[in-house]
């Protein structure tokens, strides 16, 4: 079913659309495609997509050529279908997830250029892009908030766009009303040594990988320095942090 606007159906796909590898040969496949009927059999939406999903009562997501887009309730496409994953974003309308030099959606066998990865950016729910696809990463609203991923690390943007915790940590989370916990990943190098009869002394270098947590406000304060090796919320006022082995 597909909400308020009836069933989704499907019919098969005459021509092979891309290619799979199995046991050292690429193989054609031949998906069905899907459309939508009102409860009474009326074609609502040809069958054309390789895939139909309701975010909600208002808007589905459908996916065409490997891409995915947007319609609205009226089954409008306010969303183009250019993008590798949509999804909800709070009251502000959609992030979406485009891949930067992708290769051709015709065959994952002639892969020329090289693919960098996936970006995600910010569209309202009209389909007009706030923020052009740059983040890595970006997390769920929460109070008018929303963590960012940008060069491999995090910061917290609010709604206007407006950088409110630079990026400069490894990881953050929200924490209610007190603002957000921030990860800062460390590496300390010990030098070894050793030494026999048998064998002249020798020195060598060791990697040891940890993280620190701290709490950061909304408006950028410091309220734990990033000292405890690992911090959990309990509930909503209290942390449990771990320090030289042991918890509290």
């Amino acid at each position: 079913s597909c909400g308020r606007w009836g069933l989704i159906v499907s019919v098969p796909y005459e021509k092979p659309h891309k290619k799979y590898f199995s046991k050292g040969q690429y193989f054609p496949s031949r998906p069905a495609l899907f459309g939508i009927l009102t409860i009474d059999g009326e074609e609502l939406l040809t069958p054309e997509y390789q895939g139909i999903n309701a975010l909600s009562d208002e808007c589905l997501v459908v996916k065409k050529d490997g891409k995915k887009g947007v319609m609205d309730r009226t089954l409008k496409m306010v969303v183009p279908c250019q993008y590798a994953e949509v999804k909800p974003f709070g009251e502000i309308g959609y992030k979406v997830k485009k891949g930067i030099n992708e290769p051709s959606f015709d065959g994952r066998a002639d892969k020329e250029e090289v693919f960098h990865g996936f970006l995600w950016g910010i569209l309202s729910r009209t389909g007009e892009e706030l923020v052009a696809p740059k983040y890595e990463e970006i997390g769920d609203t929460w109070d008018g908030y929303f963590a960012v991923k940008l060069n491999g690390k995090y910061g917290v943007l609010d709604f206007d766009f407006s950088t409110i915790i630079p990026f400069e940590y490894d990881y953050v989370r929200p924490w209610g009303h007190y603002g957000f916990l921030v990860r800062l990943d460390c590496v300390e190098e010990v030098v070894r040594s050793s030494s026999s009869k048998l064998h002249p002394k020798r020195t060598w270098t060791e990697k040891y990988q940890y993280s620190l947590w701290g709490v950061v406000s909304i408006d950028n304060k410091i309220l734990l320095e990033p000292q405890y090796r690992d911090m959990k919320v309990l509930i909503d006022d209290y942390l449990v942090v771990k320090k030289n082995g042991k918890r509290g």
